[in-house]
């Protein structure tokens, strides 16, 4: 990452969201003038797993948790991941829609500025099929995993509409070798891709819902 040094006098130069460049002492000309105060500037925060859509709090574990309480007691005592899967089955899709919308402006006012959202029926419905090959079909919603380790090329973006046999990605070995192509098997479109290169046998790689029939 370079030489770590602290700016003094510090200016930051942005044209719309972006940071040109920065530096110290007289600032260039520009348009508008922030004076920050001697508070901290950093550039917007991804939370890159975030299961944001839920029912329920377990805010009231933590107490338990500090008092000595183990994770199967909590569970024990109605608690745990349980008591949410529950709940997010239980409320409805108005109720969910504004629960999530409230959690993502509050952090968006804290300065999270990418989200990577869980669909709500990942492991939340009853009596799920075991996995098909790389796929595995809940509610409306295919999930790809990846067939070995391997790189991950994605060939998708997020709400692509896809019919049957487009491309998703491939995967290749660590010498470039191709090892495998991921293709639709029905129309849908695209909710989620994996971005990071690097793909574990099972990780999600793509999910994309199915059209009505």
């Amino acid at each position: 990452q370079g030489e770590i040094r602290r700016l003094h006098d510090a200016w930051l130069l942005c044209e719309g969201e972006r940071i040109v460049s920065l530096g110290e002492g007289k600032p260039p000309e520009a348009d508008e003038v922030v004076d920050c105060q001697s508070r901290l500037v950093t550039p917007g925060l991804v939370d890159c797993h975030t299961h944001l859509v839920f029912g329920g709090w377990r805010e009231m574990e933590l107490a338990r948790k500090l008092a000595g309480a183990t994770y199967l007691e909590i569970l024990a005592a109605g608690g745990g991941i349980l008591s949410t899967v529950r709940e997010t089955r239980r409320a409805s899709e108005d109720a969910l829609y504004a629960k999530t919308k409230a959690l993502m402006d509050e952090m968006l006012a804290h300065g999270y500025r990418d989200l990577c959202l869980i669909l709500r029926g990942l492991g939340m419905t009853d009596g799920m099929p075991e996995p098909v090959c790389e796929k595995n079909v809940y509610d409306r919603a295919v999930y790809l995993s990846a067939g070995e380790n391997g790189l991950w090329f994605p060939a998708v973006e997020l709400g692509q509409r896809l019919k049957p046999g487009d491309l998703l990605g491939h995967t290749e070995d660590f010498w470039g070798r191709k090892l495998r192509e991921y293709r639709a098997e029905a129309a849908g479109k695209v909710q989620y891709f994996r971005f990071a290169m690097n793909a574990v046998k099972g990780h999600n790689l793509v999910t994309y819902v199915l059209d009505a029939e």
